[in-house]
């Protein structure tokens, strides 16, 4: 699947992607919540390590919200969570791209924030 984005070329984006955003805009709309107000946007990123780029797609999970450290970034991993302490929720066979829409859609319309993981080997420390 492919979107036209801002008057770019075609971007192919990723079938996990996909999948969490339609559990995921499919739920808010159903809640009364407009997808448009998390203020999504298209991005295009690089891997750290590979340098690779590849598509995503980032929200905030308040509406309308304004506060940068409330926003996540979908991407074909996972979705990773934005500051200092820079984590992600990583898709795989028992954390599918479903399961983790319907997790940011109950902290939504709870009045909730999923909060980035920490890790464990920084914990001991």
């Amino acid at each position: 699947m492919s979107k036209k984005l801002s008057g770019k070329k075609d971007w192919i984006i990723d079938p996990k992607i996909n999948e969490f955003l339609n559990h995921l805009e499919g739920g808010l709309a159903l809640a009364g919540f407009p997808f448009e107000d998390f203020s999504p946007q298209w991005v295009q990123l690089e891997h750290i390590d590979s340098k690779a780029e590849y598509n995503g797609l980032i929200f905030n999970q308040v509406p309308k919200g304004k506060d940068q450290k409330f926003n996540v970034c979908v991407a074909d991993d996972g979705v990773h969570f934005a500051g200092e302490n820079t984590s992600k929720l990583p898709f795989s066979f028992d954390q599918s791209p479903s399961k983790l829409a319907v997790l940011f859609l109950v902290s939504i319309i709870k009045g909730d924030i999923v909060e980035p993981p920490s890790c464990p080997h920084c914990n001991k420390d």
